[in-house]
């Protein structure tokens, strides 16, 4: 009960703290608006720790983006996205959804207007909240491992007339067991991510 209340003030707290930032990254190439898009697309798992052997298999990751200052050099952009992580664990499938909200710093190079290319980077830390974790040989495994997570994440990406397509990896600075006496697992990610920009 104490896990659930801790992590419902945390996702507030943080999506207070992103709501409060005040930057130019949402002033858009139209004139103004908040920018918004969605990404998606494959997310392989590289999910590692020092004592046990796992394999990668591929999920997916479906991001809704706000922000990032189009037009500008330098803006902010964070994120809703839901993940499914797959990867194998000494023979048996493990599969994790989650729900992360990032905050990135972008830098953007190129032209300016909506219709030109624009190649960026960007980096931030981010937050996971796992919704469920299973195994397929136990069934429901997410009493075993830490609801919040704390990741980071860093990326590049090309958007030309407001398609992108966008690399990025993803790495875990908290152990996703809850047992850190056994061994600590962290994740590891890479995800392909194909979207469009809305406005």
């Amino acid at each position: 009960m104490h896990k659930h209340v801790r992590s419902t003030l945390i996702v507030s707290s943080l999506l207070a703290m992103f709501a409060a930032v005040p930057s130019p990254a949402f002033a858009q190439s139209n004139g103004g608006g908040l920018g918004i898009g969605v990404l998606v697309g494959p997310l392989f798992d590289k999910t590692a720790s020092d004592d046990s052997t796992f394999s990668g298999k591929t999920g997916m990751q479906f991001s809704l983006f706000l922000g990032g200052n189009r037009s500008g050099v330098i803006g902010v952009a964070t994120e809703v996205t839901l993940q499914r992580r797959k990867s194998d664990f000494e023979g048996d499938t493990l599969t994790f959804t989650t729900l992360q909200v990032p905050l990135f710093l972008r830098i953007n190079v190129g032209a300016h207007s909506a219709s030109g290319p624009r190649i960026y980077i960007k980096a931030g830390p981010a937050v996971d909240f796992v919704l469920s974790a299973q195994s397929e040989l136990f069934g429901d495994i997410k009493e075993t491992v830490n609801v919040f997570q704390l990741d980071l994440i860093g990326g590049a990406g090309v958007e030309v007339n407001r398609f992108i397509i966008e690399g990025r990896y993803i790495q875990g600075i908290r152990s996703i067991n809850e047992d850190v006496t056994i061994e600590s697992i962290r994740t590891r990610a890479f995800a392909l991510l194909f979207g469009i920009r809305f406005n």
